[in-house]
């Protein structure tokens, strides 16, 4: 076992099983999915940590989210260049997570595939109003909608006053991105809740559009952060990326 670096804050094997990197949502950070990477599976699950959230908060902010998926990109390029890389994200890291499959397919490194929930395809404006310009009060009626945090949380203000300006941050990083209309040749899986109020199942499918590979789509219960709140998520991720991997090895061979 190795700690790779800050983007990778959790020790993850040092064998040659696949892995699974997992870029988080806006103002959120790897310590959400560390029960993650304790899991026992043939894939090996890999929070990611974005600078200036968590672990990393002291550093400075990415500017955009191209350079937070060309930095990670970089650190998996230099690290696990001789093993099987899986990508994943949930809402705003889905759009991270896409950019950095970019960065390694143009570095020479085959994605097996990408996994996103919570946020339609990269071309696809999100169905909330709240813009980061809007300031905190806004921002508290906005996760409250969302929800998937205690409400008592939200009237904390030791903790807003920490959080807050994470998550502002992130959501500008969101509002500025703009999609450079080039696919990735990586497998696409996309996961939808049933009562997610920030997407809707024809956004999810929509991700078909951005890969030259095959497309999944699947749709599970709850709401916007049913991927944190349901206790057989990852076990569900992790087989449907098993699955779309092998029918693209099929059709490759065939």
């Amino acid at each position: 076992m190795k700690i790779i670096n800050s983007c990778f804050p959790f020790r993850i094997p040092g064998t040659h099983e696949p892995l699974l990197f997992c870029f988080h949502h806006a103002g959120g950070n790897a310590g959400q999915l560390r029960s993650w990477s304790g899991v026992q599976n043939e894939i090996a699950v890999v929070p990611v940590e974005y600078a200036g959230h968590g672990c990393r908060m002291r550093e400075r902010f990415n500017q955009t989210i191209q350079e937070i998926a060309q930095e990670i990109a970089q650190a998996i390029s230099r690290e696990c260049q001789f093993r099987k890389v899986y990508i994943y994200g949930h809402s705003l890291g889905s759009l991270i997570a896409f950019e950095a499959v970019k960065c390694l397919e143009r570095s020479g490194i085959s994605v097996g595939g990408l996994a996103v929930a919570g946020r339609g395809a990269p071309f696809e404006q999100d169905l909330s109003r709240f813009r980061s310009w809007m300031g905190r009060d806004a921002l508290l009626t906005e996760m409250r909608r969302l929800g998937g945090m205690d409400p008592q949380l939200l009237e904390n203000k030791e903790f807003m006053d920490y959080f807050a300006p994470i998550i502002l941050k992130d959501y500008a990083l969101h509002e500025a991105y703009c999609y450079d209309n080039s696919p990735i040749r990586a497998p696409i899986i996309a996961h939808c809740a049933e009562m997610d109020v920030d997407t809707s199942p024809q956004q999810m499918k929509e991700w078909k559009r951005v890969t030259k590979g095959l497309f999944n789509f699947r749709m599970f219960q709850g709401g916007h952060f049913f991927v944190l709140e349901s206790e057989t998520y990852l076990s569900a991720l992790l087989q449907d990326i098993k699955k779309i991997d092998a029918r693209g090895r099929k059709l490759y061979v065939s």
